[in-house]
């Protein structure tokens, strides 16, 4: 009987096969990468932020239009404040700020971000953020940068950790990190921790280096600029400079802009210390920027449900 001359087909390798799964893998996660936009997070927090209005740069105002002194013993102009009285001001109405808000339920807002972090300045980062006041939680969702991340850390719960969603095709790929507040991956590209987000800890951290001023020995100078806007509230600017790095260890200037309705800070700008002396007086303060932190868009009270800070909540990606 002849052989047949027709060759068979040979079997595939369990090799081979392996190789092909991690071929179409990788080709399946390519085309998510090139062809989706990062995937936006839930929440309800209504209307479209204007990116270039929150990320644009804050005009400071002149010295002329100061009411308070650079030598702390008053100005020649019409009910100028020393500076000593102008740190009292804006403790005082820091403290009743903080005794308005800590009674309200939560607050929303945009929230614009900008640190130096092991010595390097980062990009600008904006993020929508819930915050409830008791127990403590916060909800983040990035809209720049890691665009789609998301940030739920809700105070008792989830063994202390925050959890953290990653935008783009890494949030795709990667599962839901539970990450401590204080450990080194959290702080990685922070100076704070999520413990001490929101306008509430913001405005007692403020606080705090207003009473430690005042009980300063050193010559520590705050300026008063009344009736500034900013992001279409008015507001109270504060511009505090300290003589020398023994007065304070880590800042040399402080902006604060204080709201005039709410009396809380809705801007922080902290500068630190030059490494060197030669750095011209126009670029000082771009050259020494530590932190940049602004809120727009706010809403007190809304009392949010809990549903807002719950991993399960259908309109997050937390629960993969």
């Amino acid at each position: 009987m002849a052989r047949s001359t027709v060759s068979q087909p040979r079997p595939v390798s369990n090799r081979h096969r392996n190789l092909l799964a991690m071929l179409i893998a990788f080709a399946t996660a390519a085309v998510f990468y090139f062809n989706f936009d990062p995937t936006p997070a839930g929440g309800e927090f209504g209307g479209k932020v204007d990116l270039d209005r929150v990320t644009a740069d804050i005009a400071l105002p002149t010295d002329g239009a100061a009411n308070g002194a650079d030598n702390g013993k008053g100005a020649g102009s019409r009910g100028a404040l020393s500076s000593r009285a102008a740190l009292l001001f804006q403790l005082m109405l820091l403290e009743r700020g903080i005794e308005k808000l800590d009674k309200l339920a939560d607050h929303t807002a945009t929230f614009y971000k900008r640190e130096r972090v092991d010595g390097r300045i980062g990009e600008p980062q904006v993020m929508q953020i819930k915050v409830r006041h008791k127990p403590f939680s916060v909800y983040m969702t990035w809209l720049t940068g890691d665009k789609g991340r998301e940030l739920l850390y809700v105070e008792g719960k989830h063994d202390g950790r925050m959890l953290v969603k990653l935008g783009g095709v890494k949030g795709r790929l990667v599962p839901t990190l539970k990450l401590d507040p204080n450990g080194s991956q959290a702080m990685a590209e922070a100076r704070h921790p999520v413990t001490s987000a929101g306008m509430l800890n913001l405005a007692k951290k403020v606080a705090d280096y207003r009473r430690n001023d005042l009980k300063s020995k050193a010559a520590v100078t705050c300026r008063l600029f009344e009736d500034q806007v900013l992001n279409e509230r008015s507001t109270y600017c504060f511009v505090i400079e300290y003589p020398n790095a023994a007065a304070s260890k880590v800042y040399r200037k402080s902006v604060i802009f204080v709201d005039k309705e709410w009396l809380v800070p809705v801007c922080v700008q902290n500068f630190g210390w030059p490494d060197t002396s030669d750095i011209a007086a126009a670029k000082l303060d771009k050259e020494t920027l530590l932190e940049d932190y602004r809120f727009s868009s706010i809403h007190l009270d809304q009392k949010l449900a809990d549903n807002h800070f719950d991993r399960y909540n259908d309109k997050y990606r937390l629960r993969r």
